[in-house]
Order: structure tokens, then sequence, then C-alpha cells
């Protein structure tokens, strides 16, 4: 006798799972990038303030320091994820 195969699933062409784990992470990374860069346009605007105590502008420098160096960061590892071989 032979018996009938058993019907096998076909192999999905787009896995959703980790399509809408990039979709998270990039959402994410895009909001939180914008978002720290208003801060370091709110901390700049500090620091140019002649009229704000000298303990404000230095704070408000150190913000722009912070945030400028945080948005450099995400950016060059952004160039470096996507320049991957592999």
């Amino acid at each position: 006798m032979a018996s009938t195969p058993t019907p096998v699933a076909p192999i999905p062409l787009i896995d959703w799972t980790v399509l809408g784990q990039v979709l998270a992470v990039s959402l994410a990374l895009g909001i939180g990038l914008v978002a720290v860069f208003s801060l370091g346009l709110t901390a700049l605007s500090f620091a140019r303030n002649e009229s704000a105590s000298p303990l404000s502008r230095t704070l408000g420098r150190l913000g722009v320091a912070v945030t400028a160096l945080g948005v450099a960061t995400v950016l060059a590892w952004g160039f470096y994820i996507i320049t991957q071989k592999g």
C-alpha cells in the first residue's frame, strides 16, 4: 500500500515577525533621534541666552555637546550597519 504524502507547508516569502521588529526599532530610533536633536536645540537656546546665569549657559553648552555627540553616534552606527558586508 502506498501512503499518501503529508502536505508540506510552504516557506513564507516574508518573515512578518522580523519585519515588525525592524519597523519597531526604526520608529523608536527615528523618534528618539528627533527628540534628542530637539533637546540639543533647546540647550543651544539656553547656551546663547546672554541674560541667563553663567551656570545656565554652561549647562546649555554641556547639553549641546552631549546631544550632538549622541546624534553623531547614532548616525555613525547607522552608516556602519548599512555598510556591513556579511
